[in-house]
């Protein structure tokens, strides 16, 4: 089931404060103002009001979506808790900007939010354009990846 949404185009003030946005968001780290500056003007700002789903597990990921304003919880599948709540800067999606993947959680607005979602199409062609930015982004997953890696090590160590 797709979820509702209402978009708007981005006028020059919500450009601003997007790419202000973006800046924090881990994951784009490598990226300078030129390609955050691309990124939210491709982007395509949406509305969701308190109680709206963003998206639902399972339904297909077009891209990344990126918190500009509000909060949103993501339900826990495992425990009877609420689940976590994540606000402005948060990043859902990180590996549908490179895959084709179906979301693996659900996500709901706690309150109005506002945020950019940035579609694969647009992300992997920045990184086409930008060879060096592509190789930037490349070196900090494989350091994110080897980190993951060693920390699993630990943890297999410490069970035995």
């Amino acid at each position: 089931m797709a979820t509702a949404f209402a978009a708007y185009p981005p006028t020059i003030m919500s450009l601003e404060s997007d790419i202000r946005v973006l800046r924090q968001v881990p994951f784009l780290k490598p990226f300078e103002e030129e390609h955050l500056r691309l990124l939210a003007f491709g982007g395509e700002n949406r509305r969701y009001r308190k109680g709206q789903p963003l998206f639902s597990e399972g339904e297909p990921a077009e891209g990344g979506l990126v918190i500009i304003r509000g909060d949103v919880r993501v339900p826990n599948r495992s425990r009877d808790e609420e689940g976590d709540v994540f606000s402005t800067g948060t990043l859902f999606g990180q590996r549908a900007l490179l895959t084709r993947k179906p979301r693996s959680h659900s996500a709901i607005a706690v309150s109005d939010v506002e945020a950019v979602l940035i579609r694969r199409t647009l992300f992997v062609r920045v990184l086409s354009e930008f060879p060096p930015l592509a190789e930037r982004l490349y070196a900090q997953m494989s350091a994110e990846l080897r980190g993951l890696t060693e920390q699993a090590g630990v943890l297999v160590g410490s069970a035995d």
